[in-house]
């Protein structure tokens, strides 16, 4: 499950890139996964379901000598992604949703 959040984070980080720089996300991914060992996922309301957040977070406290520094910056990704879907939401209705 904590490989499965890296990839929804890498998919939200690769959005926030195209939003940031104008550039079309699903034709870029579309592009990308037509490499064979490529597939990058489509990022939606953020990672959540119960498993996914809950063993990462199990993982990520599960040392207290060595932490997960991918982990971390993923559960950040997370964060900002969230942050802008947020605030997206709020810019195109003119409210909170």
């Amino acid at each position: 499950n904590a490989h499965r959040y890296l990839q929804i984070a890498f998919a939200e980080e690769l959005y926030l890139y195209c939003q940031a720089n104008n550039i079309n996300f699903p034709e870029l991914r579309d592009a990308l996964n037509t490499k064979w060992n490529v597939n990058i996922l489509e990022p939606r309301e953020g990672i959540g379901g119960h498993c996914l957040p809950k063993d990462t977070k199990m993982f990520l406290q599960s040392s207290k000598s060595v932490r997960s520094k991918i982990l971390l910056a993923s559960t950040e990704v997370d964060k900002d992604y969230r942050g802008y879907r947020q605030t997206r939401a709020q810019t195109d209705t003119g409210h909170l949703i």
